[in-house]
């Protein structure tokens, strides 16, 4: 059974999202062999016919359960230098995922 399905609700469902375009994690079949983990700069999806909001793969996840919970808003966090990757906020191969939720 799918989790939304037993009540929970996915931060990514927020009317206001930020960086969707960007994955949350950085392997990625489009960045190469060698730019695995830590690329120079992020693979950043475009809009398509099949992805016409330009939303990018993700494998991390917020969710959230209760009555009347409610998502504000929703955030893949990252740090550019023009199109590369600022190395000061890069710890991880995974890219910090921020959400903000109103309870009832």
């Amino acid at each position: 059974m799918a989790l939304t399905s037993a009540g929970w609700v996915d931060a990514h469902s927020a009317r206001l999202r930020r960086n969707i375009q960007y994955s949350t994690i950085n392997y990625n079949p489009r960045l190469g062999e060698g730019s695995q983990g830590f690329p120079a700069a992020p693979y950043k999806f475009q809009k398509t016919k099949k992805n016409p909001k330009g939303e990018a793969t993700r494998i991390d996840y917020i969710m959230g359960y209760g009555t009347g919970l409610r998502v504000i808003d929703y955030e893949v966090v990252i740090y550019l230098t023009g199109k590369a990757f600022n190395t000061d906020y890069q710890a991880s191969d995974h890219q910090m995922v921020k959400a903000t939720f109103a309870f009832p």
